[in-house]
């Protein structure tokens, strides 16, 4: 099916938040928007529509956006009723593939993979799935047969390229993510307490418990801060009451959510990146790079590629609350200011727009066979 009148490539997205693949979405329409022609993006109806939307991002940026029933893979859709729903939504993105004749699909996230198989019915040639997670269990074997509708890969980090089937591995291409410059870098402060920040959403395999655990079993005369909130959908966990629970409730600051995280991280130390599951990337941790603050993390997923043990920060094994508590002990105000500069030349080198946009567009010459 040659292309037609309509946008040349068409990006399906899975949400409408301004989380990491949020914000990669927006990253990968600036770098590539000039050079792809007219492009739209579809963003699903059964997600919040916020004022701090994504939506609301690329209607700054005058982005055609189409809202529709998107048959995005869901926990909550694995039932009888919730398949009729993927199988009609699917029917009406398939119409929508055959009039708009795009010339490329893009998927934004392994959860709207259902779109790369109805696009090569609907007679898209090229399809690329953007794997911003790391594939396992069962979703792995199901995520794989889809899969095979996907002409090309770009995914996020060595880890998330890792678990994808050997075939579809071939087809990827490393693209890590970045995220924007400071205008400024605040030094850090030479104030005590030391100061340590985690900000993630507050699930269970986000490591909050080993975290709180470690910190429990350092005694440091420090101040843990912690930003963040429960998901709006899913099961989350009371940071909170857990901190009361193992009676150290005195020595944290329970932030909350917040749309001021890089003035926290400026008053913060170090970040720490506690996560149990192996992270696909940790946006988190090069946004605290870029501010000049090292970073204290887990060292299996995308987390070991981007600390330099030491140099920009610290690693420990996943889940290890006593090695962690041991980092936690070897911290030090001096400590943070020594490797505030390699935390800096990391995010320079790596995780820069610049850097981002010089590699996406390699990885999409590479996809038009340039």
């Amino acid at each position: 099916m040659p292309p037609g009148d309509g946008p040349a490539v068409i990006f399906v997205h899975s949400s409408n938040d301004m989380y990491g693949a949020d914000r990669m979405l927006l990253r990968v329409l600036g770098a590539l928007g000039p050079v792809i022609g007219p492009h739209t993006v579809l963003l699903p109806t059964d997600v919040p529509n916020s004022p701090d939307s994504l939506a609301a991002e690329l209607d700054a940026t005058l982005t055609d956006v189409v809202f529709m029933d998107l048959p995005i893979l869901r926990r909550s859709y694995l039932t009888p009723f919730g398949a009729m729903k993927l199988a009609k939504r699917s029917i009406a993105l398939y119409q929508m593939f055959r009039k708009e004749r795009p010339s490329a699909v893009w998927c934004g996230t392994s959860a709207a993979v259902l779109a790369a198989v109805i696009a090569r019915v609907a007679g898209v040639r090229t399809v690329i799935l953007h794997n911003q997670e790391i594939w396992s269990g069962m979703e792995r074997h199901v995520l794989g047969v889809l899969s095979m509708s996907v002409s090309h890969v770009v995914s996020v980090s060595s880890a998330a390229e890792g678990s994808l089937p050997g075939w579809l591995r071939r087809r990827s291409t490393i693209v890590t993510n970045a995220t924007a410059d400071v205008a400024r870098v605040a030094p850090i402060p030479i104030e005590k307490p030391l100061s340590l920040l985690v900000a993630s959403r507050w699930n269970s395999w986000k490591g909050h418990r080993t975290l709180l655990l470690a910190w429990k079993e350092a005694k440091i005369e420090g101040r843990l801060l912690v930003a963040g909130g429960p998901p709006p959908g899913g099961k989350g966990i009371d940071v909170p009451e857990m901190a009361r629970e193992l009676n150290i409730i005195d020595s944290i600051e329970i932030i909350g959510e917040t749309s001021e995280l890089g003035a926290i991280i400026d008053r913060s130390h170090y970040l720490i990146v506690p996560s149990d599951e192996p992270e696909p990337f940790g946006l988190v941790a090069i946004e605290a790079f870029a501010r000049g603050r090292p970073v204290v993390g887990s060292e299996a997923g995308g987390l070991g590629g981007i600390i330099d043990h030491r140099v920009n920060g610290y690693k420990y094994p996943n889940k290890d609350y006593r090695a962690l508590a041991e980092v936690l002990r070897s911290l030090s105000i001096d400590d943070a200011v020594a490797k505030s500069a390699d935390a800096r030349a990391k995010y320079l080198a790596t995780y820069s727009p610049s850097a981002f946009e010089s590699v996406i567009l390699k990885a999409w010459g590479k996809i038009n066979g340039d």
